[in-house]
C-alpha cells in the first residue's frame, strides 16, 4: 500500500505502519537529527527547534524528503500552526 492508496476507509493501522515504514525509518532519524544539529533555532519564532518540517509535503514530492532546501526546523507550537493552516503553501 502506498501513499496514493490512502482513503477515508483505509484502516488507522494501516496508516500507522505506512507512515513507520516511510517516515520512521533508521535513514530518516539519522537525517532528522544530524539536521536539527546543523539548524537547533526554530525558522519561524528562533526558539529551539525539535521538528523537522518538509515545506512541500513529502506525499506531494517524495524525491524531496531528504532535500535540505525542502524542509526547516520548527518548535511544537510553529510546526503545529503550520499544519493548521491550509493557505500554508501558497
Amino acid at each position: 500500500m502506498t501513499w496514493a492508496h490512502w482513503s477515508k476507509s483505509t484502516p488507522w493501522k494501516d496508516r500507522e505502519r505506512m507512515v513507520k515504514g516511510i517516515r520512521c525509518n533508521s535513514k530518516w532519524n539519522r537525517w532528522r537529527r544530524r539536521y536539527l544539529m546543523s539548524h537547533p533555532a526554530c525558522a519561524e519564532c528562533g526558539l529551539a527547534g525539535e521538528e523537522v518540517h518538509h515545506i512541500i509535503p513529502r506525499a506531494q514530492a517524495p524525491k524531496l524528503m531528504y532535500d535540505e532546501a525542502n524542509v526547516q526546523t520548527l518548535c511544537r507550537k510553529c510546526h503545529a500552526s503550520k499544519h493548521l493552516h491550509p493557505d500554508r503553501f501558497a
